[in-house]
């Protein structure tokens, strides 16, 4: 009995100071934000404790979400889904603990500030409402696909200060550009489903794309969709519209 009291003061001390895990979660789902803790045991990674959260969406988030220049998701489920941004364990060393908390590359932007302490983005959105309108439902497209890791190069476009036309032009080429990308990766490891959203995906920001058409139809025609392969080698040869 006397060697258990201390070990047991022993663990709980460890447990007090290593075994606190805290972070942040974002949902592209609502764009908004929550801070998340809870105690484990420290090596075992067993949770001794229930997670507590609290609400901490930033500025630059409420003004999207109150101008409406981005929307809940219709098709999310009835319990939004929450990426990863960063989690903390112990005295403040910093783990991955999610495949998913790449939407800490997202929030690095939302939480942009200059030198006067104000919201870059805020403060961008503000000045530049029909650029914005523009800029973030494609980020929260993104988003929502898994796909942060697109943010900043369209934050990138946005920030050369281009009119609505240029940036919407912009963004679709860029887009289009990147799915194709993804979707022969995917189509070369043998993801054909995969390989067909992606490319469906560029077309839908670029219609006329006959890369993305000639690459859908490579991947339909693994999957032994041979009628909807042999249409889009159909419009891939089809002379394009002059604009």
């Amino acid at each position: 009995m006397l060697c258990i009291v201390p070990a047991l003061a022993l663990l709980a001390y460890l447990t007090f100071y290593l075994g606190c895990v805290q972070g942040q979660e974002f949902s592209p789902d609502t764009f908004q934000r929550r801070s998340f803790a809870y105690y484990e045991l420290p090596l075992f990674g067993l949770q001794v404790s229930p997670i507590s959260r609290d609400f901490n969406t930033g500025a630059c988030e409420k003004y999207l979400i109150d101008q409406k220049l981005v929307v809940p998701d219709p098709k999310a489920p009835a319990e939004p889904r929450w990426d990863l941004v960063y989690a903390n364990r112990g005295f403040g060393a910093t783990e991955r603990l999610s495949a998913y908390s790449e939407a800490k590359i997202l929030c690095y932007y939302l939480d942009a500030l200059d030198k006067d302490g104000k919201s870059i983005w805020l403060t961008w959105s503000e000045k530049n409402p029909s650029q914005a309108g523009i800029l973030w439902p494609a980020i929260a497209s993104l988003a929502r696909q898994h796909l942060y890791l697109f943010t900043p190069d369209l934050m990138r476009l946005a920030g050369a200060n281009p009119t609505p036309e240029q940036l919407k032009s912009q963004i679709a080429q860029t887009l289009s550009a990147k799915y194709c990308l993804l979707a022969r990766s995917h189509k070369s490891l043998g993801r054909y489903d995969t390989a067909v959203e992606l490319f469906t995906e560029a077309l839908v920001h670029s219609p006329g794309l006959s890369e993305a058409r000639l690459g859908r139809a490579e991947a339909l025609e693994a999957l032994g969709k041979h009628t909807e392969a042999e249409a889009d080698r159909q419009a891939a040869q089809q002379p394009k519209s002059p604009s």
